[in-house]
């Protein structure tokens, strides 16, 4: 059996949260995770903070926008 044909023997026996799980994790492998630039870390970190601040719209403000 090749290392392939194992795994996929393997993975047959497992229940839907496991493969769940095993999912993120093969996908992590296959998909590097793509780095932030350091004006993206900035301007991401200014979000999270305006949102702690309450300085967010929210529900039918954010549809009145788009309306």
């Amino acid at each position: 059996m090749t290392r392939k044909e194992i795994l996929i023997s393997l993975i047959d026996r497992l229940d839907t949260e496991q493969l769940d799980a095993l999912t993120k994790i093969v996908e992590s492998m296959v998909y590097p995770i793509e780095e932030l630039t350091s004006e993206e870390k900035v301007e991401l970190d200014r979000s999270i903070q305006e949102y702690r601040d309450g300085k967010v719209l929210r529900g039918e403000k954010v549809d009145d926008l788009f309306a």
